[in-house]
Order: structure tokens, then sequence, then C-alpha cells
């Protein structure tokens, strides 16, 4: 899922819509406030996620994204609040980790070779947002839940700024399933609906989360894309 908060980002007069693609082993599911910016051609081979399902090899994957507007309109802790989210795994303890600095700096770097390629600036690598995307994933992790909805929070937008980030405006990637950090940002980086975020023009700071559920084995990821007012 990806979320887009605060200021009303102009995206080439597009009308708003929603999106809501399911496969039996992909779920991409979003919603938004904010139409998107088309995603350029990046001569790179990807999959229309969904019409094609796929198995990957060690397990189900599951990817979210949903962008929303000005502000945040769902109910802390309600999964009627975010219409798209995934029940992945029983609800449980949690093991949650802090980002390390070498990974969010991984993270922003494989955002950026996207980046780049379409003349958009360099994302940097920030420590609250890392904090942010760490908390937020390890929320997930404890309910089993794939969503942007927090127990307490009900979006990117609001869980920023509790940690003193002032954004004008934010975005957030999300996906659940056995991969490790280089395997989730290879999927994000070839999802259509989630490069809608990668490639918003604004955004300048950068966070990436993890978490592993209650099974042990099951990581829940969260990616928090960000500009400052």
């Amino acid at each position: 899922m990806n979320a887009v908060d605060d200021t009303e980002v102009p995206r080439h007069g597009k009308a708003w819509h929603r999106r809501n693609d399911l496969t039996a082993y992909f779920a991409l599911t979003g919603s938004y406030d904010l139409a998107p910016y088309p995603v350029p051609n990046l001569n790179t081979e990807q999959e229309d996620l969904g019409v094609s399902a796929k198995v990957l090899s060690v397990g189900v994957l599951f990817l979210g994204l949903a962008a929303c507007g000005a502000k945040d309109t769902g109910t802390p802790g309600s999964a009627a609040a975010d219409p798209h989210d995934v029940q992945v795994i029983a609800s449980g303890e949690a093991t949650c980790l802090a980002t390390t600095r070498d990974q969010n700096r991984i993270g922003a770097h494989r955002t950026n070779s996207v980046r780049s390629r379409v003349g958009f600036a360099s994302v940097e690598p920030n420590d609250i947002l890392a904090m942010v995307a760490a908390r937020h994933a390890c929320d997930m992790a404890k309910r089993g839940r794939m969503t942007h909805v927090g127990s307490t929070t009900s979006g990117p937008g609001a869980r920023v700024k509790v940690l003193g980030y002032k954004p004008a405006l934010t975005a957030e990637n999300i996906a659940a399933g056995p991969f490790d950090l280089q395997r989730v940002l290879h999927e994000w980086n070839r999802s259509p609906g989630h490069l809608e975020n990668i490639l918003i023009p604004n955004i300048r700071d950068y966070g990436i989360g993890q978490a592993i559920g209650a099974d042990g084995k099951t990581r829940f990821w969260a990616a928090v894309y960000a500009a400052p007012r």
C-alpha cells in the first residue's frame, strides 16, 4: 500500500480514482485520494501483477499500496478504515527490529536507481522516517495484518508527525512475506502501482523498516517517503 498525506499535490490534472488488483499469490491494493503520476516507461521487464499470479521461490509475498490525500480519513486501529488490508498471519508476539544505517542507505540507493532514470531528484536516507517505518512494521507484525492503518494512527502522515517530522507530503509502500530487504526492494521497483509512490517527484526523504511476525518467518515491511515543509 502507499499513502500520501497533508498536501494535495497536483498530478497532471488526472481524475482521482481507486484501484484494487488482487491475484492468488500477490495482493496489490491501492486507495488513491490523489491521482498517481503516470509511471514512465523504464524499459525494464515488468509483470502486470493484477493479471499474472506468480509463486515466488520461497513463499507468498503480499505487496500493498495506497495513496491518501490532504488528510487521513481512517479510524486508528479499525480494519474497516482500510478496505484493502490483508490478514497475512495470526496475531501474536513479534520480533521488532531497528533499521540500521546501512539498510536505510541500501533502500534509498535502490529507490534512487529508479528515480535517476527518469531525471527525478534523489531521496536521502532519513533516521526519523526509518524509525517511523520500523514502528509501523512492528505494529503490523504484532497484528499479523498488512495495512496502512496503525493501532493508534490512521496513516503515515500522522506517524511522521509524532516523531517531529513536519511533512509537506508523505507516501508509504508496505509488504509482507518471508523475504529479505533486497527481494522486497526488487518487487516494489518492478510493480507499477508501487512505482507511483517511488516516482513522486516531490519526495526528498526515505526510511524503511521491518519486523517478523508471530510465526517467526513472515516479515512485514514499510517504506516511508516524504518531503519536509
